[in-house]
């Protein structure tokens, strides 16, 4: 069995989440304390984005063991050395922001909410004109010109 740890999170590009001091940015994968990004592994990383995207669920130790270890067959101490390294970065000794269910598993346990910011308030990409780029022109281009109904010059 797989699990995904964007289930249950939006395609949306700038959906953050927040709790205490943190802002949480899944899509980038990162983790900023008051703006300042958090050094964490990739895998603690992954473990927080599943904990925080379902707050107040049990997430089973064997379920989170597969998010963050999706290919490989690790032992639970893996598990437990990646809650300890992320519970050091939050500096959450009291267990504010993650509880352990003993025996069964982890939960995320401290209160968050959620921003979106709407696609309209996005700036508008930036096109670049293929025709001023050098490396742009060419035959090697002309198919994608003609998809695009452009003329290369």
């Amino acid at each position: 069995m797989t699990y995904s740890t964007r289930r249950h999170l939006t395609d949306d590009a700038t959906l953050e989440i927040h709790f205490g001091p943190f802002q949480l940015l899944p899509q980038r994968h990162r983790l900023l304390k008051h703006g300042q990004p958090v050094a964490l592994g990739s895998r603690a990383l992954t473990l927080l984005i599943a904990l925080a995207s379902r707050p107040g669920e049990l997430l089973e130790k064997d379920r989170l063991l597969a998010i963050a270890w999706p290919k490989t067959v690790v032992e639970e101490c893996n598990l437990r050395t990646q809650i300890k390294t992320l519970r050091r970065a939050l500096g959450d000794e009291e267990s504010f922001y993650i509880a352990t269910v003993p025996g069964q598993g982890y939960r995320f346990v401290a209160p968050t909410w959620i921003e979106r910011t709407p696609v309209t308030q996005l700036k508008a990409p930036v096109v670049l004109s293929p025709y001023g780029c050098r490396h742009c022109r060419g035959a090697g281009m002309a198919p994608l010109y003609a998809q695009l109904g452009m003329h290369n010059s």
